[in-house]
């Protein structure tokens, strides 16, 4: 019997409120900010060029599922499975 406060990724909470929290209204985070997302969610940022961004994980082993992409530019992308040496 599992008991109900184990988090089971198989089975959906109906908890995930990413589209209602954006980071700001265009996607651009203010600079020096420190943003904590919560576990299973995700937010999308706009960096200039230039830019940087740090993420930290203080929890748990899997940082993140990253995805850029060059805006205007849909053929230009970076993504975890495209940084993986073989």
């Amino acid at each position: 019997m599992m008991q109900k406060d184990v988090y089971d990724p198989s089975i959906p909470d109906g908890q995930n409120s990413t589209i209602k929290n954006p980071i700001s209204y265009d996607g651009t985070g203010e600079i020096g900010k420190r943003y904590i997302i919560p576990a299973r969610q995700g937010r999308a940022v706009r960096l200039k060029k230039n830019q940087s961004i740090l993420i930290y994980n203080t929890k748990g082993n899997q940082v993140c599922d990253f995805f850029a992409l060059i805006d205007g530019a849909g053929s230009e992308f970076l993504s975890m499975e495209h940084t993986r040496t073989s």
